[in-house]
């Protein structure tokens, strides 16, 4: 190959580097012409990388299933979100929410919450599905629409509340 650096040893400070000089840890990978990296092992999976001071870490407890993948900040000492073996999301926290919505947990000792940012012509929408095409894709929503500043509701596909700007609501 002509890659000069393509596998270097630091030994004086035992690091490995694949296509750099200048392995920053333990194992260095670089390549410019790929986002890919993958690390087949039974044991701890963990990517890490520093950013402005702070070392964020993208790691799996076991290479096996049923684990975990945990997204957090090794500096703060905090994990900030999980996958969980169910594949359920969890921000803030390792424990999931009822039953019955427990896809997405978010908590906060303070305030918490979801912020839906859409353009000013645009809607933001959370939609209720029982299908994958139709109106099955959209049979409850809440939507706000920011062209005219109003917020809707609907059930069965069709709207059926909507709140205007004003205050005024139509049902």
């Amino acid at each position: 190959d002509t890659e000069a650096n393509l596998f270097y040893v630091d030994a004086g400070n035992n690091h490995i580097g694949i296509g750099t000089a200048s392995p920053g840890g333990k194992l260095s990978v670089f390549d410019s012409s790929s986002a890919v990296f993958r690390l087949e092992t039974p044991g701890v999976i963990a990517i890490s990388h520093t950013f402005d001071g702070t070392d964020y870490t993208i790691a799996n407890n076991d290479g096996s299933s049923g684990h975990p993948i945990i997204f957090g900040s090794k500096t703060a000492g905090a994990e900030s979100m999980r996958i969980d073996s169910s594949g359920r999301l969890l921000i803030g926290t390792t424990t999931e929410g009822h039953s019955n919505a427990d896809d997405l947990t978010i908590r906060n000792s303070a305030h918490a919450g979801i912020s839906i940012r859409s353009g000013t012509t645009s809607n933001g929408s959370i939609f209720f599905s029982d299908g994958t095409s139709g109106a099955d894709e959209y049979r409850g929503w809440v939507q706000y629409t920011h062209s005219t500043d109003y917020l809707t509701f609907g059930t069965n596909a069709g709207e059926r509340v909507r709140i205007l700007s004003s205050g005024n609501v139509g049902i």
